[in-house]
């Protein structure tokens, strides 16, 4: 075979494999859905009746029943255009026809569950909302207590002794167990003066 039916050849494989990508990638292109605007919910959010700064980096999630991972998640500051408040943008998404709504983005009117989450990740519940439609906004200012905020941040952490996140009585243990040596130590010395 010569150099030039080499390269012939070689190029008329280029062509094949380009355009066995390009069907490929147009297959999944034509399967996916097609994104709409996100629907926006912003508002305050209260701690013990006072407004929770954007510096002090608190964490808003929406969850909706019958989709695995949460919608939107917020940190408070990461946008400064938002100053002091949350902002969860939800995504829309229809199908390629067009009007289908997907199913894996929730559904305008859904009811979403919206968390604070605590020191340990897990989410306290400050309110629900209806989705607003594609390129619509809701507020909705949320309300929590520190009580309910701190409650398990505090109890798995109030001894930073090894107790690691599966200690709910590490911080109870922490405190009692000194007192019990103190009283075994007060039990030995009446026993020495018998």
């Amino acid at each position: 075979m010569s150099d030039s039916q080499r390269t012939r050849k070689g190029k008329t494989m280029n062509v094949k494999i380009l355009a066995f990508g390009f069907m490929l990638l147009m297959s999944t292109v034509a399967s996916a859905d097609i994104a709409q605007p996100d629907g926006i919910v912003y508002g305050a959010l209260h701690i013990d009746g006072q407004v929770g700064r954007a510096t002090e980096g608190y964490t808003i999630m929406a969850r909706v029943d019958g989709l695995e991972d949460p919608v939107s998640v917020y940190r408070m500051g990461n946008n400064a255009a938002a100053g002091d408040r949350y902002v969860l943008h939800i995504p829309h998404a229809v199908q390629a026809d067009g009007r289908t709504p997907s199913a894996n983005t929730p559904q305008a009117g859904a009811l979403a569950r919206i968390y604070v989450l605590d020191g340990n990740g897990n989410g306290v519940h400050a309110g629900d909302v209806r989705i607003p439609a594609s390129g619509k906004a809701q507020q909705l200012d949320l309300s929590v207590a520190s009580k309910d905020l701190y409650a398990g941040y505090l109890l798995n952490n109030a001894s930073g002794s090894g107790c690691g996140s599966g200690g709910g009585m590490c911080g109870a243990v922490g405190v009692i167990s000194p007192l019990l040596m103190l009283c075994g130590l007060a039990g030995m010395k009446l026993r020495l003066r018998r």
